[in-house]
């Protein structure tokens, strides 16, 4: 899933966007603000980030906030709360 949003992302001409998709991989959950202060650029620039991701569909808006809008990758949040499948690990 990464990869995928990386490679559309690539081509989008932002490093910045490509950059926070790695923040994302951490934390689903990001806000313009922190975004800037976590990539060490301006925030308009994380501002676009955010917008470019939010237009493909890698993260959406969570609260109903005019402003510090809340945005979470929802597919990684999916992923990192399904309970883990223990079986498959075999203790030796």
């Amino acid at each position: 899933m990464l990869t995928k949003w990386r490679d559309k992302t690539m081509d989008t001409g932002l490093p910045a966007a490509v950059r926070l998709l790695d923040l994302l991989a951490e934390n689903p959950f990001c806000t313009t603000r922190g975004a800037a202060a976590r990539l060490k650029v301006a925030f308009t620039t994380a501002q676009r980030a955010v917008a470019r991701l939010e237009a493909l569909g890698v993260v959406r808006q969570v609260n109903e906030a005019k402003r510090d809008r809340v945005y979470c990758a929802t597919a990684l949040l999916k992923i990192l709360e399904e309970p883990a499948n223990l079986d498959s690990w075999e203790i030796r």
